[in-house]
């Protein structure tokens, strides 16, 4: 039997036809390169419940619990005291900043800041009054106050947090995309590389286009996958 995290021992143990039982803390779509090449080819995955496989759900095992925080179990990590104590002494205010190495596969062509460029912001932090973050119960108030003239009212009065997204919804709903989507999911290619399930693919297709759901995420790695594999592997 093949344990690890990693796709290798997926694709070892199909061409050896020996079990393999990948162990992940993160959900399918947070690491998608792990999830697409390795799951299809995988007989157990095992994650805590939070972690949403997606499609491959009925492979999983899971456990109540968060895996990150096993790393702080007694045995393991012992917190030093000291350290704390020192960062509050004679009542100083002070920042804890966590620096990530960006060297996951899922960090790939992602940049950070240096040690200049933090110190400039923590600076620039210590020295922005407290009514300039939140006043009156409102946060983000320079940042609010800096676009007043510039975005629209209810934009910056707003209280909930979105990010910006596309139409893509839509766009898979009209004429032009139906014919593309419905040719790619029925190709002989995409029915033999073993990622996605053809019936599946129709069957939630159909949904999306009466609008019971919204699948476009979906149907955006479908159509990203195919090409890619044209371009590159085909």
């Amino acid at each position: 039997m093949l344990l690890g995290t990693s796709v290798e021992i997926a694709h070892i143990g199909k061409v050896l036809r020996i079990p393999s039982i990948d162990f992940n803390e993160d959900a399918a779509d947070v690491v998608p390169l792990h999830s697409w090449l390795g799951y299809p080819f995988i007989n157990k995955i095992i994650t805590t419940v939070c972690c949403s496989l997606i499609y491959w759900e009925s492979k999983g095992i899971k456990y109540n619990g968060y895996h990150e925080l096993a790393y702080f179990y007694p045995n393991y990590f012992c917190a030093n005291k000291n350290n704390v104590v020192n960062l509050l002494k004679n009542n100083k205010r002070y920042f804890m900043i966590r620096f990530s190495k960006l060297t996951a596969h899922h960090d790939i062509g992602k940049t950070g800041i240096n040690d200049s460029l933090t110190l400039k912001i923590v600076e620039a932090t210590l020295s922005t009054p407290s009514s300039q973050k939140i006043y009156q119960g409102e946060t983000k108030q320079l940042l609010r106050e800096a676009l007043k003239d510039i975005l629209p009212t209810k934009i910056t009065n707003r209280k909930d947090k979105k990010g910006f997204s596309n139409p893509r919804d839509k766009w898979f709903r009209t004429a032009q995309f139906q014919k593309y989507i419905f040719e790619l999911i029925n190709s002989e290619s995409f029915k033999n590389r073993g990622y996605f399930d053809s019936v599946i693919a129709n069957t939630q297709y159909k949904k999306h286009l009466e609008g019971k759901i919204d699948c476009s995420k979906e149907i955006w790695k479908w159509i990203n996958l195919e090409v890619w594999f044209g371009k590159f592997i085909d």
